[in-house]
């Protein structure tokens, strides 16, 4: 039995969990005006977070 950096369950799993997970979200954002805003919104708040965590306010 050759060895594999992965078991064999992870190797089949990981990809049906992760086009479940992207056809869920395909699902709730079709509109691309919806996804595009959800997307942004996103990315300015973790650079929010980011420049907050960074800053020296109390």
């Amino acid at each position: 039995m050759a060895s594999t950096p992965y078991p064999m369950f992870g190797a089949i799993e990981y990809p049906v969990v992760f086009q479940m997970v992207q056809r869920e979200i395909y699902g709730l954002y079709q509109n691309e005006r919806i996804y595009d805003h959800v997307c942004r919104q996103s990315s300015s708040w973790i650079l929010t977070l980011h420049w907050r965590s960074q800053s020296h306010y109390p």
